[in-house]
């Protein structure tokens, strides 16, 4: 194991210190000076003399921590060698990862990045900004459990006429096999006609995962007839109209991002995000002009980003990327969809604005 020698700096973290560098053998020592290095410098690469020790290069990290790397030289050809670094940079690695997972934590039960900026002050400083990025790493880094034993299925209802006779349709779909479950035709779709609809053609003893519109009686229907055995989602693309129909027709840029931002929760709407991130700064820049100059700026901005998203649709449809290719729907074609673990961890960094959209978690 590495040579620690310990100052009276460092010897509190003993056990920290013998826990990151036990990957090193007796070749290593971490001097009394924090330094990092071989015993005994190697020897030359290019012309094979023993090296000797030259100093240090301090590696950074704000707030956190400095870490100095030795330096080797060669007496003879004069070539330089730094000491690998690879201890700090897992160090680092495993600090924002705690500190990710934290941050997370802490915006699933519903605290705001302005209240997870104020309590990070006492141990690592940081501004809400740097605090969603490290969330939606986390996010990404997470292993998805694989969902078991879970049965998906659509519930819709069509209203089609009979001569002047309103008829109401009720029918169940299986999201695997993409077979029908059941579909009827009844006089009357009150609560308790889809009750028994439902009763009769779905095992309400097994746990069960059941996707409808934002009709808002379901939830309390389901629980009554499934009791704890269900797991209620609400259908992406109404979930994508409430978030549409929240923003004019005209947007301003800044306004475009916030909505693509919140596109994504569902879809993978990145490169859009990116493309109006770069706008972004103009358009401020813009505003300050006021004015003719502002209003025209933004409408060949608008044009120009139809233009991008008109061109992501050709190109999603020309890859076939993805079975959603025939939807048209708000030009979704082909986007992405993300998976509901995914699309909920994305959901969290909005839980505190005004669109309370609900994703019920499959366990």
């Amino acid at each position: 194991m590495t040579q620690i020698q310990f100052n009276l700096m460092n010897f509190p973290f003993g056990e920290q210190l013998a826990a990151l560098f036990d990957r090193y053998s007796d070749d290593y020592e971490y001097t009394p000076e924090g330094i990092f290095r071989l015993v005994t410098p190697p020897q030359c690469p290019e012309c094979g003399t023993s090296m000797s020790h030259n100093g240090s290069n301090p590696h950074t990290k704000r707030w956190l921590e400095i870490a100095k790397i030795d330096k080797y030289l060669c007496p003879k050809c004069h070539k330089n060698l730094e000491e690998s670094c690879d201890f700090w940079e897992d160090a680092k690695k495993e600090f924002f990862g705690i500190f990710g997972g934290f941050c997370q934590l802490l915006r699933v039960n519903h605290v705001s990045y302005e209240i997870i900026a104020k309590a990070s002050s006492y141990f690592y400083p940081c501004d809400k900004d740097t605090i969603r990025t490290m969330i939606a790493d986390a996010t990404e880094k997470m292993i998805l459990p694989e969902l078991k034993d879970i049965w998906i299925v659509h519930y819709d209802e069509q209203h089609p006429t009979t001569g002047r006779s309103q008829m109401y349709r009720l029918n169940l779909l299986d999201y695997i096999s993409k077979q029908i479950i059941a579909d009827e035709l009844f006089t009357s779709k009150d609560m308790k006609t889809v009750e028994d609809f439902l009763q009769r053609n779905l095992d309400t003893n097994k746990p069960i995962f059941i996707v409808t519109d934002l009709f808002p009686c379901y939830k309390n229907l389901f629980k009554k007839i499934f009791e704890n055995m269900v797991t209620h989602q609400l259908c992406l693309l109404h979930l994508n109209k409430l978030i549409v129909n929240d923003f004019s027709v005209n947007t301003t840029i800044e306004e475009e991002l916030i909505k693509y931002r919140l596109l994504n929760i569902f879809y993978n709407r990145r490169m859009e995000i990116e493309f109006l991130s770069c706008l972004t700064d103009e358009e401020q820049q813009m505003k300050k002009k006021g004015g003719k100059v502002y209003e025209e700026w933004l409408d060949d901005a608008r044009k120009l980003f139809k233009k991008f998203v008109h061109n992501l649709e050709k190109a999603r449809r020309r890859e076939e990327q993805i079975k959603l290719s025939r939807l048209k729907i708000w030009g979704m074609f082909g986007i992405p969809q993300k998976t509901l673990l995914e699309a909920f961890f994305v959901f969290i960094p909005f839980m505190d604005r005004k669109w309370r959209l609900v994703i019920c978690m499959p366990f």
